[in-house]
């Protein structure tokens, strides 16, 4: 990720929190890895928290397939857009959230 965003012509810098990047010294980035998990009902979600402290101004969401085996998309969230502590994605509704939607690093980044 750090190579795509040099690529991309940014700076990053890494923040006292692990999975928090300071992108060209104005915004921040926390990355956060969304695993497959199976429902009671034996439904496939995946989690995101959005507004953990601190709060970034975007989530960069690496949604892993429904064994966990490999990375499926990935999803660019402004924070900004929600109000809610967390999102839900569902399998059944592949559709939603789209609008966040990339389907390689390459693309999160615009290369």
């Amino acid at each position: 990720m750090l190579l795509a965003i040099e690529q991309a012509g940014g700076r990053h810098a890494r923040s006292e929190h692990p999975w928090l990047i300071s992108l060209n010294e104005q915004l921040t980035l926390k990355l956060v890895v969304a695993r497959a998990r199976h429902d009671s009902a034996g439904r496939t979600r995946w989690r995101i928290p959005i507004h953990t402290a601190p709060v970034p101004d975007f989530v960069l969401a690496v949604q892993m397939d429904t064994a966990n085996a490999g990375v499926m998309s990935y999803y660019l969230i402004p924070v900004a857009d929600f109000t809610q502590a967390h999102i839900i994605l569902r399998a059944e509704s592949h559709d939603e959230r789209s609008q966040y939607k990339r389907d390689t690093l390459a693309h999160v980044f615009g290369l």
